[in-house]
């Protein structure tokens, strides 16, 4: 514990001036929302978030901030360690709020402010900073301490910062305000007698000429009201590709009400966009009161939603999120994030990823330049809602509004027990240098709400796994790894000789290692048939036999202990036989089971079968990678007989999560979900996914009816359903699909009701 840190200052008139009028430009973020530091366990107290914005160190990969946003500050910090003093340099006076150490060790901690010119009665102060000033934050996992240094708002260019030997000092955060700030705007918007429109900003290929613009707009701005609100509304399909070619809704959609038909525990969502009737681009000027520069022309809307009308309101949430434009390395900029107003990254973060950032950075209110359509994605979630219909509007202040139309069906999805794994374990959303306390939970909320039902780890407090448990007490367990890791590494590169000649000594690592692990489970309180081991990821031709090997020493120490396989693709059959005979829980990869009826011969009774599949990068759009084969999955598992499924793609950033370039070299990401402070943000990708669980769910119901018009519905639409590796889907149109079993559904609880 730090029990004396002795703080230098020096004040003058000119100083307090400054002060003031830095004050009265720089509004300070003062949300007391609650984070963990980094490093801190789930069960430590939360803390109050910083006041003001990341100054130091520069925004990163590793940094999402959303109340406080990364700023290019121009600080520069150099340590001499062996002095053990660090100074802190702006190039311009900044308000300086709080300074955050990450430390090993106790001691005195000494801050000087220094001033670069003589000032006239300068005033010296010392004094012990109070409990308010300061305050410990619990020790992190590592024994190391994150102190943070609170101030009275100091206005300076640079300090000082002295410690004794007994410290050191690891990571140093500045937090507070600097002159300047403002959001500039894209490059788009800032042309000058433009001939050419990207009507989806960043996206090339939906890129028109200033013609072709007005000829669609001229019918449309007939209308006064329309022309005078300069934008519209317009409903698509939820898969529409929108980087591929212009956006120009058709006019018979224009201000259309959105409309959503949905059952009364269920998600659903709808692709709606808000496109500028503006068809000129001003000369920039600055707007000195509000201290932002504007183009004429571009317009500001805050957009929201009203309240909710019908039997249950309050059964039934609308979330309105924004999609961000991402720049991919191999499809170019394609709609990514979705983002809510609650759960989207910092403001500085989001012009520095998004071609559509600066647009969209102070969500709910959104720039729309000339001629830009923006994208948004309206989530409707039914808990136990009563039938019938309900209304909101969707506001784009002060332009278009328009009705949301909500039908809810009398239909009650069931929830099957099924084995669906992803392959990300832990929380998603943890932004250094901290997270919010609820980022775990949101986590495991939003992966059961896909379906998942399968977690890593044994479920020990504050884990994922226990979690999970709470959340839902039907859920599946799997652990990584059953055998020694010595074993692991050779076994996936298939040393058969070593397997061959195990000694005494390895057989009692062995044991040793899966008595442990059952152990684990038991005094977890959870039943031999909730979880299982993995192996080693993926076996394939090389190490098949030795899977074999590796499943008898398990069974050796405990017959009861459930071995996990996840076969790759592909293999030889003999190979996938062996394997298939000594597991618990079978997962091979998707196309072996579409490799003739001898494979399909291993979906076995008492077990689970299940199928792995590795969907298409997510900044794809086209039908396959956004749709076809993450919904289609579950249904291939209904079709098969299977009792599960699992992702290779839920959350598996290379790199930077929100950049497709780092590493530079490196392949293109495969995940679903996108980090924010609140936990997963996710993609349309990751809606198809919790579709295509939705859809399963509709179709056990039906099955599971003895009304022959029920199984007539499930069987066409089965028949619609393509039958191979990673199928082409465009021709499939799930959402009509859907409606019919949906419609079958109610006609059937209507029935079994009178």
């Amino acid at each position: 514990m730090f029990r004396n840190i002795t703080i230098k200052q020096r004040r003058s008139v000119v100083v307090v001036a400054l002060l003031a009028l830095l004050a009265a430009n720089f509004p300070l973020d003062v949300a007391g929302d609650d984070v963990l530091w980094s490093g801190q366990g789930q069960d430590a107290t939360p803390s109050s978030r910083p006041v003001g914005e990341l100054l130091y160190p520069p925004p990163n990969g590793n940094y999402w901030g959303r109340a406080a946003d990364s700023l290019s500050s121009g600080a520069r910090v150099t340590t001499h360690a062996r002095a053990r003093v660090q100074t802190i340099t702006f190039a311009t006076p900044v308000l300086l709020n709080e300074i955050t150490l990450h430390l090993e060790g106790e001691g005195d901690i000494e801050i000087v402010r220094v001033e670069r010119a003589p000032i006239d009665r300068v005033e010296s102060i010392k004094y012990r900073v109070a409990a308010l000033d300061r305050s410990v934050i619990p020790r992190t996992e590592t024994a190391e301490h994150w102190l943070r240094i609170k101030f009275g708002h100091e206005v300076g260019q640079e300090w000082r910062m002295s410690w004794p030997e007994t410290a050191k000092i690891k990571n140093t955060l500045l937090w507070g305000s600097i002159q300047g700030r403002q959001i500039h705007p894209a490059d788009s918007e800032s042309r000058n007698g433009a001939t050419a429109f990207e009507t989806l900003t960043g996206a090339n290929k939906t890129t028109i000429s200033d013609h072709v613009y007005r000829s669609w707009r001229r019918p449309i701005i007939a209308d006064e009201k329309i022309k005078y609100e300069g934008a519209v509304w317009a409903q698509h399909n939820k898969w529409a590709g929108l980087s591929s070619a212009p956006v120009l809704p058709a006019p018979d959609t224009l201000n259309r009400p959105a409309k959503v038909v949905i059952a009364r525990n269920e998600y659903e969502g709808a692709l709606l966009t808000l496109t500028s009737l503006r068809d000129a681009v001003g000369k920039p000027f600055r707007d000195r009161l509000r201290n932002e520069l504007f183009v004429p022309e571009i317009q500001n809307f805050t957009v929201t939603l009203g309240d909710v009308q019908g039997p249950t309101p309050e059964k039934v949430t609308l979330t309105l999120r924004v999609a961000a434009t991402l720049r991919s390395r191999i499809w170019g900029a394609v709609p990514g994030p979705l983002f809510s107003r609650e759960n989207k990254i910092g403001r500085d973060q989001m012009q520095h990823y998004f071609e559509n950032g600066r647009m969209i950075a102070d969500f709910p209110r959104i720039k729309l330049p000339p001629g830009v359509s923006q994208a948004f994605w309206l989530e409707v979630k039914t808990e136990g809602a009563a039938p019938g219909t309900y209304k909101a509007t969707l506001k784009a202040e002060p332009g278009p509004s328009v009705p949301i139309e909500i039908e809810v069906l009398p239909v009650m999805l069931p929830n099957p027990r099924v084995w669906v794994h992803v392959w990300s374990p832990g929380a998603i959303g943890t932004t250094w240098p901290f997270a919010s306390p609820d980022v775990l939970k949101n986590t495991v909320s939003d992966k059961i709400s896909r379906g998942v039902s399968c977690f890593s780890g044994v479920p020990i407090p504050q884990s994922e796994a226990a979690e999970a448990l709470r959340q839902k007490k039907d859920v599946y367990f799997i652990y990584s790894y059953l055998i020694p890791k010595y074993w692991v590494s050779h076994g996936y590169g298939g040393f058969a000789q070593l397997f061959e000649n195990v000694t005494p000594r390895w057989k009692k690592t062995i044991t040793d290692h899966v008595l442990n692990v059952v152990r684990q489970y038991r005094e977890a309180g959870i039943d031999y048939d909730a979880w299982s081991g993995e192996l080693w990821y993926e076996p394939d031709d090389r190490s098949a036999q030795l899977i074999s090997l590796a499943a008898g020493w398990v069974k050796d120490v405990d017959p009861k202990a459930n071995v996990f396989v996840n076969s790759r693709h592909p293999v030889r059959l003999e190979n996938f036989v062996a394997m298939s005979e000594v597991a618990d829980i079978f997962a091979p990869g998707w196309g072996n089971w579409f490799r003739g009826p001898e494979w399909q011969k291993e979906i076995r009774s008492g077990r689970i079968n299940a199928v792995l599949a590795l969907p298409g990068a997510n900044r794809s759009e086209q039908h396959e990678d956004l749709v076809g084969h993450v919904r289609i999955l579950p249904w291939h598992a209904f079709k098969l007989g299977l009792q599960g499924w699992s992702y290779h793609g839920y959350y598996l950033p290379y790199g930077d999560a929100y950049s497709d370039f780092e590493p530079t070299h490196g392949q293109a990401d495969s995940s679903a979900v996108f980090p924010g402070p609140l936990g997963p943000v996710p993609s349309r990708q990751a809606e198809a996914m919790r579709d295509g669980w939705e859809d399963y769910r509709l179709l056990t119901l039906l099955a599971g009816s003895d009304s022959p018009k029920a199984k007539q519905a499930v069987a066409e639409a089965t028949a619609h359903i393509p039958m191979d590796h990673e199928p082409l889907t465009a021709h499939v149109d799930f959402e009509a699909i859907r409606l019919r079993l949906l419609h079958a559904a109610a006609e059937l609880t209507s029935a079994s009701s009178e």
